[in-house]
């Protein structure tokens, strides 16, 4: 692998490690939905997308007409996948930086203010909101998640919970730990690599540089 081409593939990922850092190191939960988490994940492999299949499969034939603008093409027909994946994916809730149990009577709470929750063990259904969920934790990450269950789900009903998780969540108080400076660390190691790594090759850096966008 070329320098240029380390950098494409580990710049965007280490932004997202250093967002995963930032979101480590908060002194709060943060929630989300499922499919914006789906949808920055997407954009953390956006450079192994480049360096990868669209490298392997890019249209020379189009280079003729279009130049360099190509690869806007394809950034953009990359930018539709995944707007269309994050609508498509069922509904659901991320919760970062907050353990199972921590998070529980938060959530039990919001859910008696919003319907009268039907429980039965991981499992909870609203029947008022339309929206039946499942609680899966992962504490290798201090991450929760609420992930729907059935096809009828209520969107309006999900956006409540999400709203209603948001206010809540600013008086869970949590703290820093150990993945926050792991992942900032990581993140930082992987830029210095390639930064150094383009300084001392500056012509192989050029010269690739010509051959991805056809010139």
């Amino acid at each position: 692998m070329l320098p240029v081409q380390f950098c494409i593939a580990v710049v965007p990922f280490s932004v997202y490690l250093l967002l995963l850092g930032w979101l480590h190191l908060r002194k709060h939960p943060f929630v989300t939905t499922t499919g914006r988490d789906i949808a920055i994940l997407s954009v953390a492999v956006s450079g192994l997308m480049i360096v990868g299949p669209m490298e392997l499969f890019f249209p020379e034939n189009a280079v003729s007409r279009f130049g360099p603008f190509v690869w806007l093409m394809l950034l953009a027909f990359y930018g539709l996948l995944v707007s269309l994946m994050s609508m498509m994916v069922r509904p659901g809730v991320v919760l970062y930086n907050v353990r199972e149990d921590q998070i529980r009577p938060l959530l039990s709470d919001v859910l008696v203010e919003l319907d009268k929750p039907h429980w039965s063990g991981e499992n909870v259904r609203l029947p008022t909101l339309g929206i039946h969920f499942q609680i899966e934790s992962h504490p290798w990450l201090r991450c929760v998640q609420l992930v729907s269950t059935g096809r009828k789900q209520n969107l309006a009903g999900w956006r409540l919970l999400e709203a209603g998780l948001q206010a809540s969540a600013k008086s869970v108080r949590t703290h820093s730990n150990l993945y926050g400076p792991l992942f900032i660390a990581i993140a930082a190691l992987l830029n210095v690599a390639g930064v150094i790594w383009m300084i001392r090759q500056p012509a192989e850096v050029v010269a690739a540089c010509q051959q991805i966008l056809r010139l």
